[in-house]
């Protein structure tokens, strides 16, 4: 049932063990067995670093294939891309790309400001998000900009 619906077998909990592995340590060898024939993570081949990286940058894809949609439908200033423009930084910044993460904070910030004027709790958290990316960056006085302007909410 769960298998063929899609379940991730190669999941993991949060003592870094797979479902084969928990029901292993259960005493259900049999089940563990049935789940390792699905099981990706513990194969052979690139290291879980690796293939973290991989996933991290099939997000930051992901997240620019859904703001150029969005961009072509309802333009580049269309204040509902704010949601968007958040998750493209979180895909960055998993990536570890601390420069894609600050741009497209910044540019967040900046639509929030305009859409939603500098008093708005919105437009506080863009800043507040951007003065963080600033500082990952070493630009402590643009960070402090930031959060400067964040704080004036």
């Amino acid at each position: 049932g769960l298998i063929e619906a899609g379940a991730d077998v190669g999941a993991v909990d949060d003592q870094d063990l797979t479902p084969p592995e928990v029901a292993e340590s259960r005493g259900k060898t049999d089940v563990a067995e049935f789940l390792r024939q699905f099981d990706t993570t513990r194969s052979e081949g690139p290291p879980r670093s690796i293939k973290a990286e991989a996933a991290a940058t099939d997000g930051v894809s992901t997240a620019l294939r859904a703001l150029a949609f969005k961009e072509k439908a309802f333009g580049r200033d269309y204040h509902g891309l704010a949601p968007t423009l958040q998750k493209l930084a979180h895909a960055y910044k998993a990536a570890g790309d601390v420069i894609g993460n600050r741009q497209t904070l910044e540019r967040a910030a900046l639509l929030a400001s305009k859409h939603y004027g500098d008093e708005h709790a919105l437009t506080a958290a863009a800043y507040n998000n951007l003065g963080a990316a600033c500082h990952r960056c070493g630009e402590h006085d643009d960070a402090c900009a930031a959060f400067a302007k964040a704080l004036k909410v």
